[in-house]
């Protein structure tokens, strides 16, 4: 039986990940975390555990702990901020993991999106909307009617809209928005 960690199972990310796994072998005993206990119900995990936030400065700690306890083998960091919390600690991590330098890790969606389309990945039609004005011009150059999504480029939350919608969106909400998570949001199509 081989042991694996998935933190953040509980995201979308994470159950998805879980699932894979248990499609392709019943050999896995996979141990969970996450710092919601509600999101941590939706994985199929063999064992749950809630989590500090990956803010925490006893994060890593925690994860090796949890390494030594349940003998896990690998360490699959899903959400990219813990990803990311990892990548920086991968000396003090004491099992085995996959992942990129932390320079390559990013929660701006935005750049990410610009690293996939320089090393030539289909990417969503982007586009920053650092005004409100920026929302009309947008939909005259996009021409298909298809679903838009905002989201604050540095931040890993997002809103479906369709163009009917966004086209009478309230410029007041379009300036909380902003005002609240403090940068330009981006659209995508």
């Amino acid at each position: 039986m081989r042991k694996i960690l998935v933190t953040g199972s509980g995201g979308i990310g994470g159950v998805n990940f879980v699932r894979a796994l248990k499609l392709l072998s019943d050999k896995f005993f996979i141990v969970g975390t996450d710092f919601n206990k509600y999101y941590l119900q939706f994985a199929e995990l063999d064992e749950r555990i809630i989590s500090p936030k990956h803010s925490d400065p006893n994060f890593i700690t925690f994860l090796n702990q949890l390494v030594e306890k349940h003998k896990i083998e690998f360490l699959h960091p899903q959400p990219s901020s813990e990803a990311l919390v990892v990548s920086q600690n991968l000396d003090k991590i004491s099992t085995k993991t996959l992942l990129p330098l932390p320079n390559v890790i990013s929660k701006d969606k935005l750049e990410t999106q610009k690293i996939l389309l320089r090393s030539g990945v289909l990417v969503a039609k982007t586009k920053v909307i650092d005004n409100y004005d920026v929302i009309e011009n947008t939909f005259e150059e996009w021409t298909e009617k298809l679903p838009t999504s905002l989201s604050p480029h540095n931040e890993l939350v997002g809103w479906g809209y369709n163009n009917k919608k966004l086209e009478t969106m309230e410029k007041r909400l379009f300036d909380d928005i902003v005002e609240f998570f403090e940068s330009p949001i981006f659209g995508e199509q």
